[in-house]
C-alpha cells in the first residue's frame, strides 16, 4: 500500500492498455474473490498507473496495488490456500504477533517477486478488499463506500475506522 503523499510513476513501456493483459488479470481476481471490479481498478489505476512492476522509492510497496511487504505475506498466509497459493502460504510464518517473515531465501524471493505478477495481486487485493469491506462494517456498524475501503487499503482497517469516526465527530 502507498503512502497518502505519493504519486504512482507514468507506466512503463511495456503496461498493456486498459483493455489488455492488467485489466483482463484484475478481471480475473473479481471472479474469484468477489470484489467489485470498478474498485479494484480505480485502485490500480490510482496506486501504481496499471504498472504491475511499479515499486515505491520510500517504502516496500510494490506492484499493481502497492501491497507493503507485511500485508502482502499475511494477506498470501491468510487467502493463499483458498486462492491456489498454498504452497507459497505455507512458507510464509508469523514470527511474532503481526509481523511475518519467509525463513527461506529462495522462496522469500519468489515470493515477493510474486508482486509484479497482476493475477496475483489482483486475487490478493480482491482478498483483501472483501476482508476490509467485512472489519469495516463490522466496526462501523454500516456497509464501506469505496471511500472507506479506499481508506482501508492505505491505513488498514484500524487506522481506517479511526480516521472515519475521528471525521464524523
Amino acid at each position: 500500500m502507498i503512502s497518502l503523499f505519493t504519486k504512482p510513476a507514468a507506466p512503463s513501456e511495456g503496461v498493456k492498455s486498459p483493455d489488455g493483459a492488467v485489466i483482463g488479470a484484475i478481471k480475473e481476481g473479481v471472479q474469484k474473490s468477489g470484489a467489485d471490479f470498478s474498485y479494484l481498478v480505480k485502485t490500480a489505476r490510482r496506486e501504481s498507473a496499471l504498472d504491475p512492476k511499479a515499486r515505491a522509492s520510500r517504502s516496500s510497496a510494490a506492484g499493481l496495488f502497492q501491497f507493503i511487504e507485511q500485508t502482502w505475506l499475511s494477506t498470501l498466509k491468510e487467502v493463499g490456500p483458498k486462492l491456489g497459493l498454498g504452497r507459497f502460504s505455507q512458507s510464509v510464518v508469523e514470527t511474532k504477533p503481526g509481523h511475518f517473515d519467509v525463513p527461506d531465501p529462495q522462496m522469500r524471493i519468489a515470493i515477493l517477486g510474486l508482486h509484479s505478477d497482476p493475477k496475483i495481486s489482483s486475487l490478493l487485493a480482491g482478498a483483501l478488499t472483501q476482508a476490509n469491506g467485512e472489519a469495516l462494517q463490522q466496526n462501523l456498524g454500516r456497509k464501506p463506500s469505496a471511500k472507506d475501503l479506499y481508506l482501508g487499503h492505505l491505513l488498514g482497517v484500524q487506522g481506517a475506522t479511526e480516521t472515519i469516526r475521528h471525521s464524523q465527530s
